[in-house]
C-alpha cells in the first residue's frame, strides 16, 4: 500500500465469518470483510478494476468514500473453502489522482486446484461528483442515485442502473445486459451482444452504437441518436423528444402507441425494407421512390430513420 493512501483517513476492520453449516454436503460459506471510509480530496477520481463480483454504487452523506469489500468462498467443505479464499485477493492504494480498489484470483497463493465458488462484492458510497471508473469482467454492477461522471467497460456482465445522473456517462459492453430506469444526463452506450433496456428517462441524451442486440426504450424525453446493426429496437412512449435520429442495418425498428407521434413528422428512408404505417398516421404520409415522409407539427421535431435491409412498424 502506498505511503500516500495511508496518510488519508480511514478507518478499517477486517474480520472472517464461518458459516455455521456443518454438516456433510451443505455448502460451506466462508467470508472475509473489509471495510474502509476514505477522505475524498478534489480532483480524484474513483477506480475499480473487479473480476467474478458484485459492484453496487450509491452516494454517501458525507466527504467520505465508504467501502464494505466482502470476499466470499462457497464450497461443501469449510476446509476447503477457508484454504481457497486466500486466492482471493484484493489491493487498495493510491495512483496519481486516482484511488484504486481491485480483487484478482491468485493462484499461486495456493499449491492446489481451486474447487470453491469465489465472488467478490463491492459496497460503496460516494459523494457526489467524483468520476468513477468501473471495469468488470462475469459479475454485477448496480448504481443508484449517483450524480457523478462515470465510465463502465464491462464484459458478460449485468448492468443496472437507477436514478442516475450524470453529465458523462460511458457504457461499454460485451455480452452484457444493461438496464436504465429514471435516469438523465449524457449518456453514451456502445453494446455487442447485449440487451439495452431504457425506460422512464428524464432529459437524457442518448447515443447509442449497437451490434447484434435487443434495445427497448420507453418513456422517453430527450434526445436520441442510434447506429444498430444486427438488432432489434423498440421505441414504446415517447414523451418529449427533442430529436431521434436512427441509421440501421439488417435491423427491425418498431415504434409503439403511435398516438402519441401524432405532432412529430418522419423521415424514412429504407432500402431492402418493408415499411408499416398503421391508422390514423397512415393518411398523414407521403411517399417517394424509397422514402416515406410525414410533416410535423408546429415546433414538433421529426424523428429520422435510415434502414438497410430492416423493416419499419409505426403501429
Amino acid at each position: 500500500m502506498s505511503r500516500s493512501i495511508i496518510l488519508l483517513s480511514l478507518y478499517c476492520v477486517s474480520t472472517l465469518v464461518v458459516a455455521q453449516t456443518t454438516n456433510p454436503g451443505k455448502v460451506q460459506v466462508v467470508t472475509k470483510l473489509v471495510q474502509k471510509s476514505i477522505s475524498a480530496q478534489p480532483n480524484q477520481n474513483l477506480q475499480i478494476d473487479a473480476k467474478r463480483a458484485k459492484v453496487i454504487l450509491s452516494p454517501s452523506t458525507d466527504n467520505q468514500i465508504h467501502l464494505k469489500l466482502s470476499l466470499i468462498a462457497k464450497h461443501t467443505q469449510r476446509e476447503k473453502a477457508e484454504k481457497d479464499l486466500q486466492a482471493l485477493t484484493y489491493e487498495i492504494s493510491t495512483q496519481g489522482q486516482d484511488i484504486v480498489i481491485k480483487n484478482q484470483i491468485d493462484r499461486n497463493k495456493i499449491n492446489e486446484r481451486i474447487t470453491s465458488l469465489l465472488k467478490t462484492i463491492y459496497e460503496i458510497q460516494l459523494p457526489t461528483q467524483i468520476p468513477i471508473t468501473v471495469k468488470q469482467n462475469y459479475g454485477e454492477v448496480q448504481i443508484d442515485k449517483i450524480k457523478s461522471p462515470f465510465t463502465l467497460q464491462c464484459d458478460y456482465t449485468e448492468i443496472k442502473l437507477t436514478q442516475a445522473q450524470s453529465e458523462k456517462a460511458e457504457i461499454r459492453t460485451n455480452y452484457s445486459d444493461v438496464t436504465l430506469k429514471g435516469c438523465s444526463g449524457k449518456f453514451n452506450i456502445s453494446s455487442n451482444y447485449g440487451k439495452i433496456e431504457i425506460n422512464q428517462s428524464e432529459n437524457m441524451d442518448l447515443t447509442g452504437n449497437f451490434n447484434y442486440g435487443e434495445i427497448s426504450i420507453q418513456d422517453f424525453s430527450g434526445e436520441i441518436n442510434l447506429n444498430a446493426n444486427h438488432s432489434e429496437i423498440e421505441i414504446t412512449g415517447i414523451k418529449d423528444a427533442q430529436k431521434v435520429n436512427i441509421v440501421s442495418n439488417y435491423t427491425d425498428i418498431e415504434f409503439k402507441n403511435a398516438q402519441s407521434l401524432s405532432d412529430y413528422g418522419f423521415d424514412i428512408a429504407g432500402h431492402f425494407s418493408d415499411i408499416e404505417i398503421a391508422e390514423p398516421l397512415k393518411k398523414d404520409f407521403v411517399r417517394s421512390s424509397n422514402k416515406l415522409f410525414k410533416n410535423a407539427s408546429k415546433n414538433a421535431p421529426v424523428i429520422r430513420i435510415t434502414v438497410n435491409h430492416g423493416d419499419i412498424e409505426v403501429e
